[in-house]
């Protein structure tokens, strides 16, 4: 139980981090910083620096939301592998292998089956392998 507890945590310092990154891009911030400089000095008005201002949350808002359908699928695949490595959910050996053994057996079964198949139809139309 504590392992998953600190796969959890790894998991959601990278979905911070990752989050952050989204947030706080480099390029927003640095334009964001250049805008502010140009309305202090006046070469842009109050109205397009808040231009600037939404134009740069609207990317990241576009960020996050192609974030999430990647993130959700993500999520998903590592749930169900995390399902599949619990040792609860594990049959022990002798049941796997018999089930091998089983599935072998079919599968001879049906490859005895087409090459009689394979047989007869070589016989009815003369084929010469």
């Amino acid at each position: 139980m504590m392992k998953k507890m600190e796969d959890s945590n790894i998991n959601q310092q990278n979905l911070n981090e990752i989050l952050e990154k989204l947030v706080f891009d480099d390029g927003d911030l640095t334009n964001l910083k250049v805008s502010i400089d140009k309305m202090i000095t006046g070469q842009i008005s109050r109205r397009q620096f808040r231009e600037t201002i939404i134009e740069s949350r609207s990317r990241i808002i576009e960020r996050i939301t192609e974030f999430i359908p990647f993130y959700l699928r993500q999520k998903k695949k590592d749930d169900a592998l995390n399902k599949f490595a619990e040792p609860d959910n594990h049959m022990n050996n002798s049941e796997l292998e018999e089930q091998l053994n089983e599935k072998n057996r079919f599968i001879e079964e049906v490859g005895i089956k087409i090459s009689n198949i394979y047989e007869k139809m070589r016989h009815k139309f003369k084929i010469n392998v």
